[in-house]
């Protein structure tokens, strides 16, 4: 079967795609003519022309007076072994993560199935590595692991995979002493700008809701909040940090003692989409006026946002670009085994709500 080239490497695919087609016998003696060849792999003749050079430099191709390109040499037949397996390292079931990273893990599975890559999940929950390290070698030595995906990992299990030297790459932030790959949100920036935006409408006292964990993207989104509130040049503005171990009950409960204090927040920073609903039901409950008394911006999106009322004031990102990069990134790390050590992050933008509005009138 004659293999189409992938999009991702356009000139190395095809003269991949041409040496399978030698090895297996589909041209014996000569290559077609450009016209047909670019129309079988779908490429340029441009393109066609660059593999011919190389194809040449390696001794499989001559060109006759007539530029017809006769086959020299052949290759060894491509192997048809067991396909590499890439494990998926997460802190939940797959059918528990938010909506939106579930729907980029399930496009980037597809994506490296389409370029032969099969791929297996092992969920290796916050806590004590120490729990599951066993669980996880055995996993990975089980399905011949060759690299990973680290979603959502603690600083241990990143630190574990560099000491062990296997290729691995951090969906998300990695943490500060880590040298991995990644990809993720600059989610400095973004926290960062929602204090700013929650200042210039009015509000001084804020606070932000986020898990108790030791995922290094929650760490930077603090930390570009809390800046965010500290270089401000608003006289008297202050902001709290509220972490919550998961449970909504949690949550609702560290809610009551922050809206309980002598000097409530009218600006509330929220960082998981489900975090923020129960935030906003919760507060509603209990009679808090929103926008009126008090405004709410979530760190992340998710596709409910738009269905409530009032709409939610969050984050988001163009997906399709981001799923394309990582696809990019992960299959340069599969073919090349290594990636250099580089931080990629991209930059969300803001999508108005009506959760948003200006900071409450003083009372008289």
């Amino acid at each position: 079967m004659l293999h189409i080239p992938k999009r991702h490497s356009l000139v190395t695919e095809t003269t991949k795609a041409i040496q399978s087609g030698i090895a297996e016998g589909i041209w014996q003696d000569r290559l077609p003519g450009e016209r047909v060849l670019s129309q079988q792999l779908h490429v340029s003749r441009p393109t066609l022309r660059a593999a011919f050079e190389l194809l040449e430099k390696q001794g499989l191709l001559t060109v006759s007076r007539g530029k017809r390109r006769i086959i020299t040499g052949r290759p060894p037949a491509p192997d048809r072994a067991k396909p590499k397996v890439l494990g998926i390292i997460a802190t939940q079931r797959m059918d528990r993560i938010a909506n939106i990273p579930f729907q980029m893990i399930m496009e980037l599975r597809y994506h490296l199935s389409q370029d032969g890559f099969e791929s297996e999940v092992f969920v290796c929950p916050q806590g004590d590595f120490r729990k599951h390290q066993r669980k996880l070698e055995a996993f990975i030595r089980e399905h011949s692991i060759f690299c990973c995906i680290l979603m959502l990992s603690s600083e241990e299990l990143q630190r574990w995979f560099v000491q062990k030297g296997m290729p691995a790459f951090v969906l998300g932030s990695p943490h500060p002493a880590v040298e991995l790959p990644s990809l993720d949100l600059d989610y400095h920036a973004a926290s960062h700008h929602a204090a700013g935006l929650l200042l210039a409408r009015g509000h001084r006292h804020l606070a932000l809701l986020r898990l108790e964990s030791d995922v290094a993207g929650d760490r930077t989104s603090e930390a570009g909040f809390v800046a965010g509130v500290q270089e401000s040049a608003h006289t008297g503005a202050q902001c709290a940090v509220v972490r919550h171990n998961g449970a909504s009950i949690d949550i609702c409960r560290k809610l009551d003692r922050l809206f309980a204090r002598a000097t409530p927040p009218t600006g509330l920073f929220v960082f998981k989409p489900l975090d923020m609903l129960i935030a906003l039901t919760h507060l509603l409950r209990r009679g808090l006026a929103i926008p009126g008394r008090l405004s709410l911006i979530a760190r992340d999106s998710d596709y409910s946002f738009d269905c409530l009322h009032p709409t939610v004031a969050h984050y988001d990102f163009p997906r399709e670009v981001f799923t394309q990069r990582l696809t990019r990134l992960m299959l340069q790390l599969v073919e090349n085994g290594a990636l250099p050590a580089r931080r990629t992050l991209l930059m969300p933008h803001f999508v108005p709500g009506g959760t948003l509005g200006p900071a409450p009138e003083p009372a008289a």
